[in-house]
């Protein structure tokens, strides 16, 4: 979204220079205003190319998901108990009398639960 204004302050800042300096454009930009807009965006949208579509789409669009990603995160880290039957369940799975859905998926990949005690 900052690149985005960005873009549309440089195109806004080029146009006013452009205009400000010649009165040959000055009097083209009073009497056809719509011809004005669209050089406004399409120069707007030639400086959003210049940034690079990618990164544009980075910050405008995945950067508001992956905040929403760790509010869920943070929300179930902290919602999660640490009681004795947390503590004794971790004890059953360690010795492998019963296995959690994770781990089971853990060894379908081939690799090991890890218990840090």
């Amino acid at each position: 979204m900052f690149f985005g204004m960005v873009a549309i302050g440089l195109g806004f800042g080029i146009f006013f220079y452009l205009t400000n300096n010649k009165q040959v454009a000055n009097d083209f930009k009073k009497s056809h205003p719509v011809v004005s807009v669209i050089f406004v965006l399409s120069s707007s949208y030639f400086v959003v190319y210049l940034l690079g579509s990618v990164v544009v789409f980075i910050f405008g669009i995945l950067l508001p998901i992956f905040g929403a990603v760790f509010h869920v995160i943070l929300i179930h880290a902290s919602m999660r108990l640490r009681n004795m039957k947390n503590k004794i369940m971790n004890k059953v799975e360690w010795i492998g009398l019963r296995r959690s859905p994770m781990g089971i998926f853990l060894d379908f990949l081939g690799m090991e639960q890890e218990f840090v005690m």
